[in-house]
C-alpha cells in the first residue's frame, strides 16, 4: 500500500480536514509544545547521563567514577562488560534502556538523577 490508509476511506476529505485542524490547533497548543520540549530535555538528559556513565566504566576513568557506578546500578541486571564493547555498542545499551521507558518513568527518573525530586 503506497499511500495513507485514511485516503482510501469513504470520507477521506473530511478526515483530512479534521487531521489538518488537529495539526494546526491541537499539536501547536502551548501545553502540547511544552510537553514536547520537556520530552527533548528528558530524553537527551537521560541519554547523556547513561552514555557518560557507561563510557567512564568502559574507559576505566577515575573522574566521575562514583557517579558512574551509581547510575550504572540503575541499569537492568545482566548488562554487558562495557570495556569489551565498541563505543557504538555501548551507546546502544543506553538507548535501548531509555527507549524502553514509559514517559512517566523517564520523567521521574530524570528528575531524580538531576536532584529535582526525591523518591
Amino acid at each position: 500500500f503506497d499511500r495513507e490508509l485514511t485516503a482510501s476511506i469513504p470520507r477521506a476529505a473530511e478526515f483530512k480536514a479534521f487531521k489538518d485542524t488537529a495539526i494546526a490547533k491541537v499539536y501547536t497548543a502551548r501545553p502540547v509544545v511544552e510537553i514536547e520540549a520537556c520530552g527533548f530535555e528528558v530524553i537527551g538528559g537521560l541519554l547523556a547521563s547513561f552514555v557518560g556513565a557507561i563510557d567512564v566504566k568502559a574507559k576505566k576513568l577515575q573522574q566521575g567514577k562514583a557517579k558512574s557506578r551509581t547510575l550504572l546500578s540503575l541499569l537492568p541486571a545482566g548488562t554487558p562488560d562495557f570495556g569489551q564493547l565498541a563505543a557504538y555498542d555501548r551507546t546502544l545499551v543506553a538507548t535501548d534502556y531509555v527507549s524502553g521507558m514509559t514517559d512517566s518513568f523517564a520523567v521521574e527518573l530524570y528528575q531524580r538523577i538531576r536532584g529535582i525530586s526525591l523518591p
